[in-house]
């Protein structure tokens, strides 16, 4: 509050973007004062919409706070969109314990909080993490070729087979979510009243749109590419399309 009080006070005129979890507890004074003080878009990594996938992430290291996560996610949203404030919405599948009722889950978690923006990506289990070690264990990782970890075009390839998906479901899945989320009637008509409402939305929206465009016509599967001349047996490199980022 100190900052953002004082940010008013030399009447910043920068709208800023800033990452954010859904769980701070954020009241709505606070997030009208982040908002007059140039606060215009939260990026907040929602994850997925099972209870038990949130759970087995560790995400708070905390039972009691992981069983009302998804409450507290809805009321977060509404809390910024009062406040002049968007959000864009992460959300994650591919997850050790995962299954595809669960990524049907989040799909319905994404529509129901309406971020401005949403992206969806399989999981990427970087070296380094317990992520990366449990699935590594659990023999999930089907290629340990850091090369292909990557398409030719620097964008993720999913490389976590589970024991119900395989990775090429995961990208699929991501595919399938990204269209019923950005085509939704409900979705189009929100973006066009607020393209009339604000010109500088109407050219980041017109952008998008153009980035995204293509994905959403031929998603992220429409080409299999080789990196470093080595696909994996019967494991063909995907490419994973990106989504919209919501800062632009």
């Amino acid at each position: 509050m100190e900052l953002a009080n004082e940010l008013i006070r030399r009447k910043n005129k920068l709208p800023f973007d800033a990452n954010c979890r859904a769980d701070i507890g954020a009241e709505g004074e606070l997030l009208s004062t982040l908002h007059k003080a140039g606060a215009r878009l939260f990026c907040v990594g929602f994850e997925s919409g099972d209870v038990e996938v949130i759970n087995g992430m560790k995400k708070n290291n905390d039972d009691r706070r992981d069983a009302k996560y998804h409450e507290e996610a809805h009321r977060f949203v509404r809390r910024c969109q009062d406040s002049g404030i968007m959000v864009h919405g992460c959300f994650m599948v591919g997850n050790l314990n995962e299954t595809p009722a669960s990524m049907e889950k989040t799909l319905d978690f994404a529509k129901k909080l309406q971020p401005d923006t949403a992206q969806f990506f399989p999981i990427m289990v970087y070296p380094g993490t317990t992520a990366y070690e449990e699935a590594k264990k659990r023999d999930y990782i089907q290629i340990e070729d850091w090369g292909a970890w990557l398409t030719k075009d620097g964008l993720h390839n999913s490389v976590v087979t589970l024991p119900n998906i395989t990775h090429e479901q995961l990208v699929s899945f991501c595919d399938r979510a990204r269209r019923s989320f950005y085509l939704s009637p409900s979705y189009l008509i929100y973006k066009l009243k607020q393209s009339l409402k604000d010109r500088r939305e109407l050219q980041r929206n017109v952008k998008g749109f153009i980035t995204l465009s293509k994905y959403l016509l031929r998603g992220s599967q429409h080409e299999k590419t080789e990196v470093a001349g080595k696909p994996a047996p019967g494991r063909p490199n995907i490419r994973v399309a990106p989504s919209p980022q919501g800062g632009d």
